[in-house]
């Protein structure tokens, strides 16, 4: 289902943050690749929302096929997070998951509602709409980045991913929705491109 938290983003108190720092040292870790780390900042700025968290099994098979949640909502991209096998299978409902900058500093915490194994070779050739790998480089470069389970659940940011290049472009969604108002633009067409 859509999980809905009407705040700007998901970052967290500074006082929640400092609760979150200190429980984490009985956390199990993931340590986010470079994709998954501009995912997650997607979340938690609130670029994804009404979004609070990773999608569950459904919802993300429903945004594959049709670019909708079950509940007929609009999302363009299946907001869900692969992990390796070994984390994947000793997670359970409700532990907590602490996701991690390749430098080890922590960024969330997720809390699990699901985990289960999934096809990388299926979600990227339905992410991409392709018939096979072999036809579609691109989704055949993705699959091989895929760990072959999926985590689900609820996400408190910690920190924001650190970026020392383009400071200058990196803009909040309310930034750029203030810089649209100032413009008079009533219509944006936003466009994704892998770099």
């Amino acid at each position: 289902h859509a999980m809905q938290r009407h705040a700007q983003n998901l970052l967290v108190h500074h006082r929640r943050a400092g609760e979150l720092r200190q429980e984490s040292s009985g956390f199990p870790s993931h340590a986010l690749r470079h994709d998954q780390l501009l995912g997650l900042e997607l979340l938690l700025t609130g670029a994804l929302y009404p979004l609070t968290g990773y999608l569950g099994r459904e919802a993300v098979q429903s945004v594959l096929d049709t670019l909708r949640l079950p509940t007929g909502q609009l999302v363009p991209m299946p907001a869900s997070h692969d992990i390796p096998a070994e984390l994947g299978r000793a997670l359970s409902p409700g532990d907590k998951l602490a996701l991690r900058d390749p430098e080890g500093f922590m960024l969330a915490v997720l809390t699990v509602a699901d985990a289960w194994p999934d096809d990388p070779a299926r979600h990227a050739l339905a992410l991409f709409r392709a018939q096979t790998l072999a036809e579609h480089p691109a989704a055949a470069a993705y699959a091989a980045t895929l760990h072959p389970w999926r985590v689900a659940g609820e996400v408190e940011g910690v920190a924001l991913p650190q970026h020392p290049d383009f400071t200058d472009l990196r803009l909040s969604p309310a930034a750029l929705l203030e810089g649209f108002a100032r413009r008079g633009w009533r219509a944006v067409l936003a466009c994704q491109f892998a770099g």
